[in-house]
């Protein structure tokens, strides 16, 4: 899997986890974060309203020095929601689905004509 290639140019220590977003679809994405080393005991994935917060949490036994916050956070877009999160080879995927309320999603109006609707 390729990450974003601004990821390499960020600072020696960034504010945020590595990460590459796919859409899918126009309401389906995929944002993979390279959290290398992380055990799941060790990470933590919390949503909150339109934010995602991951966390990585301290773990005695293993010392490791990030390039980036153990503490990172990214917004989303309204309607946006998490539906899954999967970690695999030092890559966390997190699946996001745009949820539209049914009174905001396009409808199909019918045109009558001589009584008829089309």
């Amino acid at each position: 899997m390729r990450f974003d290639i601004k990821s390499q140019y960020l600072p020696t220590f960034s504010p945020i986890i590595p990460y590459q977003k796919e859409e899918i679809d126009q309401d389906h994405w995929k944002v993979s974060f390279l959290v290398p080393g992380i055990s799941e005991n060790n990470l933590e994935v919390t949503t909150i309203k339109n934010k995602i917060i991951i966390q990585i949490l301290d773990n005695e036994e293993d010392e490791r020095y990030f390039d980036f916050s153990p503490n990172s956070s990214y917004l989303l877009d309204e309607y946006m929601k998490v539906k899954e999160v999967r970690l695999k080879d030092g890559i966390l995927q997190v699946d996001i689905e745009k949820c539209l309320p049914k009174e905001l999603k396009p409808q199909k109006v019918y045109i009558q004509t001589n009584n008829k609707k089309k």
